[in-house]
């Protein structure tokens, strides 16, 4: 299956239905933060399917305060192990309960 592209001059393209964000040229850039989350593992140990501890999430509160600080809202990209335990996904449940994402 071949995506549907536009043609944009110079021989580059974009997909088909994806605009580019509009900006005026005096308008201050703006910053996206995407913030990765994942288990916890030995990166000299070799692999292990065991290695899914998630208990490092207790404090993204402090990134989250920082961003706060800065009237930046990350999006969390999270995997399953994070995901799938309490101590992984409670954290982040706990700020959207309070509306800090």
């Amino acid at each position: 299956m071949t995506a549907q592209v536009h043609e944009l001059g110079g021989g580059s393209q974009r997909p088909l239905g994806y605009e580019p964000v509009r900006r005026l040229p005096d308008a201050r850039p703006l910053l996206f933060v995407v913030v990765d989350t994942e288990e916890e593992f030995d990166w000299d140990a070799p692999f292990s399917r065991r290695s899914t501890g998630g208990t490092a999430m207790r404090h993204i509160d402090r990134l989250q305060s920082v961003l706060a600080d800065r009237r930046n809202v990350p999006t969390y990209v999270i995997d399953f192990p994070v995901a799938s335990q309490p101590e992984g996904c409670g954290p982040l449940k706990a700020l959207g309960d309070n509306g800090t994402v």
